[in-house]
């Protein structure tokens, strides 16, 4: 599965179940990126690794959101803060 924000970005998700993206440069053509990613625990829940997706993929415009289903079985989201990537799920775990 994979998703295309307004700029051209492609984000999908890759053989090994992590969410990456292509993104054009017109000096280097398309350049590839792993999404980095930090994220933090809450209500003493347990974690499954965030990078993993095993749905669709989509990008929310208005948001910036690349939101997805982990492997977890939750809805979540990666999001740009500057140049940092974060994780957070959906619906607050």
């Amino acid at each position: 599965s994979m998703t295309v924000n307004q700029s051209g970005t492609i984000y999908y998700i890759g053989q090994d179940l992590k969410i990456h993206s292509y993104i054009w440069n017109g000096i280097n053509g398309w350049v590839h990126e792993l999404i980095p990613y930090t994220y933090s625990t809450s209500n003493n829940q347990s974690v499954i690794d965030p990078a993993y997706a095993k749905s669709s993929i989509a990008y929310e415009e208005s948001s910036g959101n690349v939101i997805y289903t982990g492997v977890d079985g939750k809805i979540q989201a990666f999001y740009k803060t500057g140049n940092t990537w974060n994780h957070r799920w959906i619906d607050d775990y």
